[in-house]
């Protein structure tokens, strides 16, 4: 699935940074960030409401978050609501809904560049550790992961 980062596009229902294929993610005019699926808008308010923009990941956070900083600054009249991307919920999607390794595994190298997030995943982390169909690579990472956090105090 193809990410493109965009200026900001607004229209009727929200100001729109990121399409995910056919889906859009942005801040409703409303509320607080949203996703925009066959014209319908909603507000993102658990992991599940995630599943659509897993393939963020595969950018990493250094260039989601670049991207977020530019148009924080270019409108400032959104700059901080911009700024709270609703990270751990991505995480939390890719964590608790996969049945594989990889969006686990692409959500571990979002978390290597931001270990302070660790703390606030860890139980979910050692609940996807448990998993049946857990690789052991992703079981070490993991294990690694925590482990770091800890040594570090986050």
């Amino acid at each position: 699935m193809t990410v493109q980062l965009c200026a900001p596009q607004a229209d009727a229902s929200g100001i729109w940074i990121v399409n995910v294929g056919r889906t859009k993610l942005g801040l409703s005019l409303q509320s607080g960030w949203s996703l925009q699926l066959r014209g319908e808008t909603r507000v993102i308010a658990t992991p599940n409401d995630m599943i659509f923009v897993l393939p963020l990941l595969e950018m990493g956070r250094q260039s989601i978050y670049a991207h977020l900083q530019v148009i924080s600054k270019e409108v400032p009249d959104i700059g901080l609501r911009v700024m709270a991307f609703p990270e751990t919920l991505l995480l939390r999607c890719a964590f608790e809904t996969s049945v594989s390794d990889y969006w686990p595994l692409k959500g571990i190298e979002w978390l290597d560049a931001s270990p302070n997030l660790v703390s606030q995943l860890g139980g979910v982390l050692r609940d996807l550790q448990k998993r049946s169909w857990a690789t052991q690579i992703l079981k070490q990472k993991i294990k690694s992961t925590l482990k770091k956090s800890q040594m570090t105090g986050t």
